[in-house]
């Protein structure tokens, strides 16, 4: 071989040695030469995780190769310049998820609660009723009001109205035309309790208040299925059915107008703000109220956390109240619906222009890592929302909202990053309710009766 030759191939391969040692040291540090800037940049990736996982994910038009690991159910694409990416995600019997991500430099788009939901749902017939208008009792039974009686599983029991039905303590309060409250369980429906007979006659003979006094409200008692929390006009009272035995909680001076419950914390609201209550676990009674003006509350909502009441007054403002900081933030205007999320990270609200808006009450942990006190619009297409719209959650999905309009049902992703991925679950419905992650519906037959039906969200 020639000395010449020798020599260029020396250098040649020197060179080489050179843009393979930049090539594999840029690339460990995240840069790749961007042609069309003729320079060096800093690149960025985006991580999917996603429901199926046996969905296929396209990328600009690219599908990637890569699939979701045994323990974990995500990708992570890497090495991409910064820019606007368009992603699909498509499973088969599944209505495809798309989203544009932007790409930082240096920084991981994530996007980890995507949802591909059926091309066609599901369903499973839960029962059957006279009257579209049903509650789902428990588990396996349902109430429905029919020609003004209350049926549970398909037997009559006392009372015209549902006042309350819970499914751990298996009880369920109704209420005849007179105002007369009873209690009957879900699994003996033969036999009822008269509440209001019971509670007025402990009230006089073991806390010496004489006088019977109509029952407004009843709840639950947060742990013992024994118990009943009872609220009166003024006072809130906990009866044990089975010891036969009362306790008043909190009393005020103002009316009470809605009862609520979290934990261990029992809360009674009056129209005009005053609030008393107790922490049932720490034997502590409070009150406080909301504001030094009159609010005149239509709804009141306690927070999943119970650190923040949400009110909706007559003027249809929607506002949220920091308990420990004794503090009023308003939220919104025109409110029609509002619910809090699962999580109690969030609450949302849908107005009469059709916008649905969020605010973050807690810093979000999630992929946006928003901070506590940011409000978000979730991009709902106009034409989805209806007459009578009404937005609520399902247990243990704070990644998505559901609205019901016009007799359909249709969910959201709560993400103000593009395209909503907004589909339709249901429609031509009667009437509908939730439970835990489990939508029931209601559709009128040929006879005149309705079905109710069952669907599983999660």
């Amino acid at each position: 071989m020639l000395k010449r030759t020798r020599k260029t191939l020396f250098y040649s391969l020197c060179a080489i040695f050179v843009i393979l040692g930049i090539f594999l040291i840029t690339s460990a540090q995240g840069l790749i030469f961007n042609w069309k800037e003729i320079r060096f940049v800093k690149t960025g990736g985006i991580y999917l995780r996603y429901l199926p996982s046996d969905a296929q994910v396209f990328i600009n038009g690219k599908r990637v190769e890569q699939s979701p690991g045994i323990l974990n159910r995500g990708i992570f694409v890497k090495n991409l310049t910064p820019g606007s990416y368009e992603v699909l995600i498509q499973g088969t019997n599944y209505s495809d998820w798309t989203k544009d991500i932007l790409v930082e430099s240096g920084f991981v788009s994530a996007k980890s609660d995507v949802r591909l939901w059926p091309a066609e749902i599901p369903t499973m017939k839960f029962g059957t009723t006279t009257d579209a208008m049903f509650v789902i009792a428990d588990r396996n039974k349902m109430i429905s009001i029919e020609n003004q009686a209350v049926f549970m599983g398909g037997k009559k029991i006392r009372g015209v109205q549902l006042m309350f039905s819970d499914f751990d303590s298996e009880l369920i309060a109704t209420k005849e035309r007179g105002g007369t409250v009873f209690l009957t369980g879900a699994r003996d429906m033969g036999s009822s309790i008269n509440l209001s007979e019971l509670f007025n006659s402990l009230k006089s003979r073991q806390l010496s208040t004489l006088g019977n006094v109509p029952i407004l409200a009843v709840t639950a008692h947060p742990w013992n299925s024994d118990r009943i929390i009872v609220a009166t006009e003024r006072a809130i009272y906990g009866v044990d059915i089975k010891k036969i035995q009362i306790e008043q909680f909190a009393y005020g001076t103002s009316s009470i107008k809605f009862l609520l419950k979290n934990g261990s914390e029992i809360i009674g609201i009056s129209e005009d703000g005053d609030v008393i209550g107790t922490d049932v676990m720490l034997k502590k009674q409070f009150s406080f109220k909301i504001s030094s003006s009159s609010l005149n509350i239509q709804n009141a909502v306690l927070s999943p956390s119970g650190k923040e009441i949400f009110i909706k007054d007559d003027a249809e403002n929607l506002f949220v109240y920091a308990i420990e900081n004794a503090e009023l933030l308003e939220l919104g205007g025109d409110v029609v619906s509002f619910a809090a999320s699962p999580d109690g990270a969030k609450v949302a609200w849908l107005d009469k222009s059709g916008n649905v808006r969020a605010f973050y009450i807690e810093k979000d942990n999630g992929d946006l890592k928003l901070p506590k006190g940011t409000f978000t619009s979730v991009n709902i297409p106009k034409t989805f929302i209806g007459g009578g719209t009404e937005i609520f959650w399902a247990y243990g999905i704070s990644s998505h909202i559901f609205f019901k309009t016009d007799g359909s049902i249709f969910v959201s992703e709560i993400d103000p990053r593009g395209n909503s991925n907004t589909r339709m679950l249901v429609s031509d419905t009667d009437s509908s309710s939730v439970f835990g992650g489990k939508i029931h519906f209601s559709k009128k037959q040929n006879d005149g009766t309705f079905t109710v039906y069952e669907i599983d969200i999660r």
